[in-house]
């Protein structure tokens, strides 16, 4: 009967230890990072709409990209991949998904995503009902 009792007392500090043990290793996990809120320093990522104009140098190489909005707002694109890619649809009306920033006055657009953007159709004109 000694023998059980010891069993069990040992069992339970065993238990308490592990859970214990457990706690600790879990309270020392990195947290996981917190999207960061829109303000100046974590700009949001953002929709617009608008034409692209392309530069290029004398060897047909795209020195800037630029989105101009409805508003005439001008947003300088940053030539990364994405940016680049955008820089093929010239003088087409896209819809760009990106961060926009500022520097020396000047507003930049980090592109996440585009696409162009399809012209409506319009409808049909209805035929005039006589009345009689």
């Amino acid at each position: 009967m000694l023998a059980v009792r010891r069993f069990v007392i040992v069992l339970g500090v065993a238990a308490v230890f592990l859970a214990a043990t457990a706690f600790a290793i879990d309270a020392n996990a990195p947290a996981k990072p917190k999207k960061p809120e829109a303000g100046p320093h974590h700009p949001a990522v953002v929709k617009l709409e608008g034409t692209v104009s392309v530069t290029k140098d004398p060897n047909n190489v795209v020195t800037a990209v630029k989105l101009t909005t409805a508003d005439k707002t001008v947003y300088h694109v940053t030539l990364d991949k994405k940016g680049l890619e955008l820089g093929g649809l010239n003088d087409k009306k896209v819809e760009v998904h990106g961060m926009v920033s500022e520097k020396d006055g000047k507003k930049w657009i980090m592109v996440h995503d585009f696409k162009p953007v399809e012209k409506k159709a319009t409808p049909p004109a209805k035929p005039k009902e006589n009345k009689k």
